[in-house]
């Protein structure tokens, strides 16, 4: 019998009947009797015997080909697949899209590079925080791309959790080398810096060290956030390149002499604070286009505002105070004619309301967004506040403005009331309109 290619052919063939008639003499009382006295017969189911067992040898020996045929099939197959796929990639879109077009998507990644103080219980792995080094990574062209382009390494969000000073020189050996690359790829590119540390004074002068490479770069510093305590390490710096600051503070706001190293910061526009300082400051408040901040008062409203008489651009909040007087007027004429952006984020709509609706008017206004904030602690649980539909309707009167864009968020208005308020605004070319519950850290104006 061939053992080749071809398909193997029993040496023993026996049919149903005939292994049948084995099996029955096998279960007969007298079969193995039987068999032992026939020479004849027994020499027979030896040779069966025989062939059956080079039968299973040659099948084995078959199949041990087959296998290793298969594999080799197999590993053929893997190869041919990892070739289909560089080719495929060779013919990939994103293969044909141009560097300038791939940039702008990576850049887009890329706004906010975390680099963590205490790195501890992430669902992430570490490189995955750090989407200009996970590019980086990738293949040749993009590595070449991302550190050819300092902007990818320009936006630094430092993270840090409470009780840093146990972790603080555990983590300063990997977290100071990155900053540092991190700084050197972006070359001199304005950086975007946000601090985010809620922790106390003393942790924030262990910080200090760390942080020192990023402080000798303020200059270069074009939008700095920091939220919670307020950094007063960089107050020898220089600011030439700000133009947007963010201060929201989750323990107190800046003082007046806070603000003061920011004096000299030609190019600053854009102002965010939780509540402005009461107390001069030579902060240049006069170049502001752009200011978010909170309100108690008509007084205090008419103040900040006679601060920033370039305010183009308005966000006004409420946290939880009540008017001092709703009854109260501004000093001055409450006209601003350079504002045409207006939002008013709040957890109760009367308070804002009573305070600006009746006392101020923007003859230029035309785009007008309320946002009513529903987040702890400064959740309503009382009665829903009421559309102040009266004080609006005077305000828009007043104002003589012309609205083309109208934003409600979170706001319990009738249909009657929107009806009425729609009818106040006949230029309106764009309104959108969501009454689930939103809160403060959901919306940009």
């Amino acid at each position: 019998m061939e053992c080749g290619d071809k398909t193997l052919e029993p040496r023993l063939n026996l049919t149903s009947e005939e292994l049948d008639g084995i099996k029955t003499k096998f279960r007969s009382k007298y079969g193995p009797v039987v068999v032992g006295q026939d020479p004849n017969q027994s020499a027979k189911f030896k040779e069966m015997l025989a062939l059956a067992d080079k039968d299973i040898e040659d099948q084995k020996s078959k199949m041990a080909r087959i296998d290793y045929q298969a594999t080799l099939f197999q590993m053929q197959q893997e190869r041919s697949e990892k070739q289909r796929a560089a080719l495929h990639s060779l013919l990939s879109p994103i293969q044909r899209l141009p560097n300038e077009n791939l940039l702008r998507i990576f850049e887009y990644l890329c706004e906010d590079n975390m680099l963590l103080l205490d790195p501890r219980n992430l669902q992430l792995p570490l490189i995955s925080y750090l989407p200009a080094m996970s590019i980086s990574f990738v293949c040749y062209r993009w590595r070449e791309l991302a550190i050819s382009s300092p902007s990818l390494w320009a936006s630094l969000r430092m993270k840090a959790y409470e009780e840093v000073n146990p972790y603080i020189e555990r983590y300063r050996a990997g977290f100071t080398p990155t900053l540092d690359l991190f700084i050197e790829r972006s070359s001199d590119f304005p950086l975007r810096i946000t601090l985010d540390m809620p922790c106390n004074d003393g942790d924030l002068f262990a910080l200090g060290k760390p942080l020192a490479p990023l402080v000798r770069h303020a200059h270069r510093w074009k939008i700095y956030k920091y939220h919670h305590l307020f950094y007063n390490e960089l107050s020898k710096s220089q600011f030439h390149s700000l133009t947007e600051l963010d201060l929201i503070s989750g323990s107190r706001s800046p003082y007046s002499n806070d603000l003061d190293m920011f004096e000299h910061s030609s190019k600053l526009r854009s102002l965010v604070l939780s509540t402005m300082p009461q107390n001069p400051s030579r902060f240049p408040y006069h170049q502001l286009v752009h200011a978010d901040f909170g309100i108690d008062s008509v007084g205090t409203l008419d103040e900040h505002l006679h601060r920033c008489p370039s305010l183009k651009s308005l966000v006004l909040r409420s946290y939880g105070q009540e008017p001092e007087d709703p009854e109260a007027k501004p000093e001055s004429e409450g006209v601003w004619r350079n504002i045409t952006s207006l939002v008013i984020v709040n957890e109760s709509l009367g308070k804002v309301s009573n305070i600006l609706f009746p006392s101020f008017s923007f003859p230029s206004l035309n785009e007008l967004q309320i946002v009513e904030d529903s987040e702890p602690p400064y959740l309503n649980t009382g009665p829903p506040i009421p559309w102040p539909k009266d004080t609006f309707s005077s305000f828009l009167s007043i104002s003589s403005c012309t609205i083309t864009t109208f934003t409600i968020l979170g706001v319990s208005i009738s249909d009657l009331e929107l009806i009425a308020a729609l009818q106040l605004m006949p230029s309106l070319s764009y309104l959108e309109i969501d009454d689930k519950p939103w809160h403060v850290t959901q919306f940009v104006g």
